[in-house]
């Protein structure tokens, strides 16, 4: 699914922040803000690198942003409809950003029990913004919860191939560990391949 080498990836994590800044510059605050956040969807890192915070006080002072954040924590299943249709509202308003808008929105979507319309919604984001690793996992979740284990592990591989050592799955690698070691079978290919 992912056919992105380790130096794209690292450089398409530098570029989101970069490219932060210049739209905070152009006044693009929603977008702005968006891709920060897509930093750390993407790298894993939890804290907002050096430049977000020459910008906070005018991202937090915008409208749109004040909606995004807001809708980030909700409490109640009302909330949580609430917030899909504040997503959508705002991805027509954004462009770069969109992106993160659409695995929030997913993520709004899952907990609301909608896992087609939450698998639509990551799939819109990866299409965007395919070096995401965090939208990978969740892809994957759900793939999973759904009964649909290849899509799942190809969703999960394509997140590891990005980031192998994010703590999202970290989970995975035990999972995959103790299936290899209670059922080798299924790892060992067919067995045309262990007579070549």
């Amino acid at each position: 699914m992912s056919n992105i080498d380790d130096t794209t990836y690292k450089a398409g994590c530098e570029a989101m922040i970069e490219r932060a800044s210049e739209l905070a510059e152009q006044e693009k605050y929603l977008d702005s803000a968006t891709l920060f956040i897509g930093y750390g969807l993407a790298s894993g890192i939890q804290e907002m690198p050096p430049s977000f915070f020459e910008w906070r006080d005018k991202l937090i002072a915008d409208p749109d942003v004040q909606i995004l954040f807001k809708s980030l924590s909700v409490q109640s299943k009302e909330e949580a409809e609430a917030a899909v249709e504040a997503y959508a509202a705002l991805s027509a308003k954004a462009d770069e950003g969109r992106f993160a808008l659409q695995i929030f929105r997913a993520n709004m979507q899952e907990s609301l029990e909608k896992p087609n319309d939450a698998v639509d919604s990551f799939k819109l984001a990866l299409t965007q913004q395919p070096i995401i690793v965090g939208a990978w996992k969740d892809l994957g979740d759900i793939y999973y919860q759904m009964y649909l284990p290849s899509e799942a592990w190809a969703c999960w591989d394509a997140g590891r191939s990005l980031n192998p050592e994010h703590k999202l799955f970290e989970e995975i690698n035990e999972m995959e560990s103790a299936l290899m070691a209670d059922h080798p079978e299924y790892f060992m290919g067919t067995t045309e391949d262990q007579e070549k």
